[in-house]
Parts: C-alpha cells; structure tokens; sequence
C-alpha cells in the first residue's frame, strides 16, 4: 500500500514539474532591427532610423523599454542618455529625442556617436539588442558602425538630371558620376547613396529619397509624393524644386571616391541647373516672319530673338526641351539636334534629320512646343505658350495654315506715265483691291524679288 501510494505521489509530482516547466519556456526575444538614418527627419534634437517592425500605435507613441540609459549620444567627449524613446508607424521609424541636452543633430559634429547598447528591452514588441547598434556622423551623414570610414579620393559627377546615360527610364533623378564601378545592381535598392542627399520642393517641404538604384557609374533616385504617397514624377515638378548632393556622397560606403563638396541643384520648370537660386526668365520674343536667308545653312536656322549676344555654344536644352523644336512636312517630323545663341539669334539645328532648310516646301511647319526652355546668359527664356511658322513659298510665317493666294495680274507693258514726277514710284494698275492704304510692308524675301536693271 505504501509502495502504491509512494508510485501515484511521484507520478503527481512528476506531472505538476511537466505541467509548470512548460508554463515557464519562454519564446525568444526578436532582435532589434534598425535601417538607415532618415536625414530629411533628423534635425534639432531627435534622430529618426528606419525600423520596419513597429506597427501597431500611433506616431510619436513611447516605446516600452527596460532604460533610456541604453540609448546614448556621445559628442565631444560628452556622452547624453535619451529623453524620449518613441515610434512613428506612419514612416516605420524609430525616432529618439535628447531633449534639454543642449544637442542639435543639425549642427552635428564629424565623429559624434549614436548608439543602441547591448541589453535594450522594447517589451511592447517583445524586441531585444544582442550587440552595440551605432551609427557615426561622418561630417555630412550619419552612418552605420563606430569608426569613421578611411578618407577616400574625389568623385565628380558628372552629370545630373532626368535622364539616364544606361537607358534607364524608371526613376526620377539620375546622378552620373566618375566612378570606377562596373556592376549593374539591378532593381535593389542600395541605401547608402540616400544618406547623402536631399530633395527639397520649393514650397521648404523636404522630400523622401526612399529608393536608390546603381548601374554602374550611375546612381538613380525615387522621391515619394509630397503626401508620402506614391512616386514623384517628372510632371510633379515644380520650378524652385531643390536638390543637394551633399559632400561623401559616394556609390557605396567602401568606394574608393567620394563627392568631396556639396553640389547644389535647382528646378527651372524644365531642367536642374547648377545653384541654388533661379535665373530671371523672360518670354522668348519670336518675330512674326523668319526669312529664307535666317537659313545659314540646310541644317541650321538662326532666329532673330535678341539673346545677349554671345556667340555661346551649345545651350544644352533638357532632352524635354530640345524634343519640343521640330518641322513636319506631311506625316514627316524632323526633329532639332541642337540649340545654339549665335549673333543674338536663336538657332536651331536639324543634323541627321534628313531635312533642308534652303530648300523649304510650301507648307513645312516649324513647330516650337509651349513650355520649351533654354538658359542663356544667365537668364531663362521661355516659349510658354508655343509658336508655330509656316512656310508659304517665299517666307516663314507665324501660324500653322496657309493663307489664300490669289494670282497678282499685271499689265504687259508700263509707257512710262505710271513714274512719278520725281522718277522713284511707280504705280502699276493691278487686280488689287483699292482701299488707299499706305505701305504693305512685304517681308524682305518678297521685296528683294522687285528690282529695275539697266543693261
């Protein structure tokens, strides 16, 4: 009986032990998991880093942590524990404040340190840190680690704008430099290029560079809407739009080059030049005819517009641009190669067009797009509404149709009593309509085909 009783109590025993060691098994923490500071929301004083795994809340919601103690910031020799631990869902972030620090992250210092120790608790996500997460402002940008990269030699870009010298056509921005990378890393997204460049629309709104691609010597950016939704394009553009690479800007955090000043970018409403203000911009003063003889040659045709006279070379138009200058003959479009200032005139060229000017059929259209625009001379002129020359035989005239031509009949013979007294106008009866008015002001092609000749 006791031998039985002693065999149920062990079993009882036995069972509560199985019973509570597994109420007791606990589930493992998940690590901590932090991306890239986002510079467009780091300033005065709190840092902001993505972080894919808070979802749950509202923004600025304090995070649940075992101490603020194991969030630090070390500037100078002086180390600030942070005052706020906080998430924004919307921008999946992870946002820390060190308020009545006395600290400014924008006017962070080269080398000062932001770190995550070993041993932080977020219970509301159940998350942990197994090791240090430091990020290292580099004189430009926060960066990953806690060493400062080994001084690199010098990137040039080489060309910045909207379009790609790959053939690409998916981003927004293309940045061209000198780099030596031969790799074309596809469609994923390589961050460390983000970190050094910012995008501002002319309203003061920064931008968010979300994404970057890298094909080789050539990084490529996406910017979100001013909403935060969706992409912005081309059309989203606004005139005044900025755009800054900032000095470390490089392909890859262990490249070999870096940019080693700030580049600064503005929108014109057509194209990104050099700068951070905007030309003056005036209205292209198109005449109302052009002349056979504006034609320097098959493929050149100079405008009279009165440019500054500077005998400039090439005015480098955006592709946008330069796409809204073109003739049609027909169902044949010809489209510009180039835009010059030359003599004060506009000039457009036609190179491999396959079209010529000196010799023009009546009806070829000259087309100027409304919105085209070229910077000359520290100004930006504008073709706002487009304008438009047709050839009628003789000249080129303002519209896109030919007027009514009615034949000019004149007598066969003149006997002299048509010359005034004074022998310098003569009066040739003719089917012209009689309305008495003064000059008819011919264009010059039509004028230099009246002569008189002797011998």
């Amino acid at each position: 009986m006791k031998r039985k009783m002693a065999m149920v109590l062990m079993t009882l025993v036995m069972a509560v032990s199985l019973v509570f060691g597994m109420t007791t098994i606990a589930q493992a923490s998940t690590e901590l998991t932090l991306g890239d500071v986002k510079a467009a929301y780091t300033a005065n004083a709190a840092i902001e880093i993505g972080c894919e795994q808070f979802t749950t809340g509202g923004d600025e919601l304090d995070l649940t942590v075992n101490g603020k103690e194991y969030v630090t910031l070390t500037s100078n020799g002086a180390t600030y524990t942070a005052s706020h631990i906080r998430q924004i869902v919307s921008r999946k972030s992870f946002r820390v404040y060190f308020l009545n620090s006395g600290y400014n992250f924008g006017s962070a210092k080269k080398g000062d340190l932001f770190t995550v120790k070993k041993g932080l608790t977020i219970s509301n996500y159940d998350l942990t840190v197994s090791e240090d997460i430091n990020y290292i402002f580099t004189g430009s940008a926060w960066i990953q680690g806690s060493e400062l990269p080994v001084e690199k030699g010098e990137m040039t870009v080489t060309k910045f704008g909207m379009t790609s010298s790959h053939g690409k056509t998916d981003a927004l921005l293309y940045i061209n430099t000198d780099a030596e990378n031969t790799t074309d890393f596809g469609d994923a997204d390589k961050s460390y290029p983000r970190g050094f460049v910012t995008f501002t629309f002319a309203d003061g709104t920064v931008g968010d560079v979300w994404y970057a691609r890298i094909c080789k010597d050539e990084v490529r950016l996406f910017v979100r809407n001013k909403n935060g939704q969706g992409n912005l394009n081309v059309a989203g553009l606004a005139r005044g739009d900025k755009f800054v690479i900032k000095t470390g800007f490089a392909i890859s955090s262990d490249g070999a080059t870096e940019v080693k000043a700030d580049l600064n970018y503005i929108y014109t409403g057509s194209e990104w030049i050099s700068g951070t203000e905007l030309p003056a911009e005036a209205e292209i003063a198109f005449p109302a005819t052009i002349s056979v003889s504006a034609w320097n040659s098959d493929t050149e045709v100079r405008i009279p517009t009165d440019f500054a006279k500077k005998n400039a070379q090439n005015l480098n138009p955006a592709a946008e641009a330069l796409a809204l200058v073109k003739i049609t003959r027909g169902d044949t479009e010809y489209k510009a190669s180039h835009v010059y200032e030359w003599n004060g005139c506009l000039t457009f060229y036609f190179n491999q067009s396959g079209y010529t000017g000196k010799t023009a059929q009546r009806g070829d259209l000259l087309t100027v797009g409304a919105g085209f625009t070229v910077n000359h001379n520290g100004t930006t002129y504008v073709c706002k509404d487009g304008v438009k020359y047709i050839f009628n035989g003789l000249f080129w005239t303002k519209g896109d149709s030919l007027s009514e031509q009615t034949e000019l009949e004149l007598p066969e013979t003149l006997d002299g009593s048509e010359w005034n007294a004074g022998g310098n106008e003569v009066r040739i009866s003719s089917n012209i309509e009689n309305k008495d008015v003064g000059s008819l002001n011919p264009v010059a092609d039509a004028l230099a085909l009246i002569k008189v000749v002797r011998g």
